[in-house]
């Protein structure tokens, strides 16, 4: 129970702290100062701007570190996976400017969804040292990825795709650390993404976009957070191994290990392990 009040004293705490660095019709962008040199860049996820409304920034406990790290929140209001034209542009803008006056020594972007694709997109651009990545998707154009059913209203709302895939800048010194769940439609993003030493990409078995929400289940968040802002892989490989997921395995796409989901409905025939279980 008081651990329970404790955080809520300190929710509203962080609201009042907060402050709103810009905000128009398709952008809001908040911060909370920190009293050291680190940041972390959130990026909001679809339907996720808790922020905009006047209510709580996704990941705020996490990544403020009990409210010693400074942070960034940033919200696409068009809901376009930051694709409105000049949206990508005021972004960095903006958060360059405050990373700047803060004196960041260190930096992370965060995203789930949509957020992780702004976050991936733009890290370069926006100069942070790594990126934590919660189901990114590769692009939310229906040429580029064929075959996803989400989402068809809003991605069918986009007007222009001014950003293209996730990973068309990426960061020669950024650390990527990626995580995708095995099952559902996110396999067709997954597979899209390209290997490399600086790209760690893990695959979580028995769970497919919620992700983030089964880390956190499993009490894994906190420590990912902080292995992956400080680069620290092995120790980000010890908790995955945890809830037993594994690195993607080189050349591993939707072709070599489909899953049920992928089975069903694009290959219209059933999983082996399916067929096994009723022999």
């Amino acid at each position: 129970m008081m651990l329970k009040l404790r955080k809520g004293i300190q929710r509203v705490m962080e609201r009042v702290r907060t402050e709103k660095l810009f905000e128009d019709e398709t952008l809001y962008i908040s911060a909370l100062e920190g009293t050291g040199r680190e940041a972390i860049v959130v990026f909001t996820s679809l339907n996720g701007n808790y922020a905009a409304r006047g209510g709580q920034s996704e990941f705020i406990g996490n990544a403020t570190k009990g409210g010693t790290r400074a942070c960034i929140f940033v919200t696409d209001k068009t809901q376009s996976w930051y694709q409105t034209p000049g949206l990508a542009d005021r972004i960095v803008e903006v958060v360059r400017a405050r990373l700047s006056e803060w004196g960041v020594e260190r930096s992370m972007a965060v995203g789930y969804s949509m957020g992780a694709y702004g976050a991936m997109r733009l890290a370069k651009r926006i100069g942070v040292n790594s990126v934590l990545a919660f189901g990114p998707q590769y692009h939310p154009s229906f040429d580029l990825v064929p075959g996803d059913p989400r989402w068809i209203v809003e991605r069918e709302a986009i007007g222009a795709h001014t950003l293209g895939p996730v990973t068309e800048e990426v960061g020669e010194d950024v650390a990527y650390y990626l995580l995708h769940g095995r099952q559902g439609c996110d396999i067709l993003h997954w597979s899209l993404f390209p290997q490399a030493p600086n790209i760690r990409h893990f695959i979580v078995p028995f769970v497919g976009h919620a992700v983030t929400q089964k880390l956190k289940a499993e009490g894994a968040l906190p420590v990912l957070f902080e292995a992956a802002f400080e680069n620290r892989f092995k120790a980000f490989r010890e908790v995955i191994w945890g809830v037993k997921g594994r690195l993607r395995q080189p050349g591993e796409t939707f072709e070599t290990h489909p899953n049920d989901w992928y089975r069903r409905e694009i290959l219209k025939e059933p999983h082996p392990d399916a067929l096994a279980k009723r022999a």
